[in-house]
């Protein structure tokens, strides 16, 4: 008798593009689907990573909600769960934590699972109190980096074997990617002045001040009267834009250096244009743009926020430099590798080396597969 394939329901407020933690959904639907029946719930309307995955064939659901809070919404992923009746459900980031795991239990799903994939350390006491209440509904505990497992386990209480380990995984998109441009054509698309001995900066984040864009133009100004040869490349949208570009046209008058590019569905072609990857932020989770930019070899100046430390190696893959640190500290960094062909070449292929070893989409399915045969089997 042939048995069924697990039957596995994954729910998210919504898989709208730019997030970090969608993007990586739309990784692990797409790795798990040859060996689960997986289904993908939004609770809000159907985002670009959701019709994306529908259009590769996997089964979605939109459920239209105006935020998770909406009852309509909330009545309808009932009605669903109660009709899917999966084995397991897997609630991913913060609000969708709340909701799946209470109305998941109201519906009678056997086995559920949070994913925590930030340090969400702005969170009150009302919401940490939420958190434990939540956790205790759960089986599990997914994390993302030692850095979330630290903090699951002192704010809400996790006991250390509910906590379940599984780094992020990179993108097929970026596992097949090979380079075919010409670099300095490409460049001359985003600066029409750029000269073969200009040296370029890249970052990829959402404009909001977790990221501390605002600060990253400070810095660039700064590092640009001791390096004038550089450029930055800023990929990425979000609350903060028009600030940021307020701030970088008209008062650093830095509108032919700082190209603010928006949001790319294909990063790739940008990091492999760029010399140096940099990202100032103060809160992250595991960030799969730091992955993505050492798979492909760049040298990376970063802030230590979140997983960062356990992504990359300091000194030998990039510079990490401390969350409190000085302009003057990232700058004398960042000259450093501008002034030094030869120690970007050695930092980018450490790089490249490293992320290539740590993160691969084998080791994260086996973690899959590992938590699931241990929820299903007990």
């Amino acid at each position: 008798m042939q048995h069924r394939p697990p039957r596995i329901v994954y729910l998210i407020g919504s898989l709208r593009e730019g997030g970090g933690a969608e993007k990586q959904l739309y990784n692990v639907v797409l790795m798990l689907r040859d060996s689960y029946d997986v289904t993908v719930i939004e609770m809000a309307g159907e985002g670009y990573y959701g019709r994306l995955l529908r259009e590769q064939g996997v089964r979605t659901y939109a459920l239209g909600g105006r935020s998770n809070k909406d009852l309509v919404a909330q009545f309808r992923l009932y009605r669903l769960l109660r009709r899917l009746k999966p084995d397991a459900l897997m609630c991913w980031i913060a609000g969708a934590n709340v909701i799946g795991t209470f109305i998941g239990r109201l519906a009678g799903v056997p086995r559920i699972t949070s994913s925590v994939r930030c340090v969400d350390d702005w969170k009150g006491p009302l919401y940490l109190l939420l958190d434990r209440v939540v956790a205790r509904l759960n089986d599990r505990i997914v994390v993302n980096s030692e850095d979330v497992r630290r903090f699951v386990q002192t704010t809400a209480g996790v006991v250390p074997e509910q906590i379940f380990l599984i780094t992020n995984a990179p993108s097929e998109d970026l596992i097949r990617y090979r380079p075919n441009i010409d670099r300095l054509a490409f460049l001359r698309a985003v600066f029409p002045d750029i000269a073969p001995t200009h040296i370029v900066l890249v970052t990829s984040a959402r404009l909001h001040e977790d990221k501390r864009v605002l600060w990253l133009a400070q810095v660039f100004a700064a590092l640009k009267a001791r390096f004038p040869m550089i450029k930055l490349m800023v990929l990425g949208r979000g609350p903060q834009h028009e600030e940021f570009r307020g701030l970088v046209h008209d008062q650093l008058g830095l509108a032919a250096d700082v190209a603010i590019l928006g949001w790319r569905e294909n990063v790739y072609d940008y990091f492999f244009a760029a010399d140096i990857y940099v990202s100032v932020a103060i809160r992250e989770g595991l960030s799969n743009a730091l992955i993505e930019a050492q798979y492909i070899g760049l040298p990376c100046v970063v802030t230590a926020a979140g997983g960062n430390s356990e992504i990359m190696e300091n000194g030998v893959t990039g510079y990490l430099t401390a969350l409190d640190a000085s302009t003057e500290t990232l700058v004398t960094q960042l000259e450093m590798l501008c002034r030094d062909e030869p120690l970007r070449r050695k930092l980018g292929e450490a790089a490249a080396g490293r992320a290539r070893h740590t993160f691969s989409s084998e080791a994260t399915l086996r973690r899959y597969d590992e938590l699931y045969t241990a929820l299903l089997d007990s």
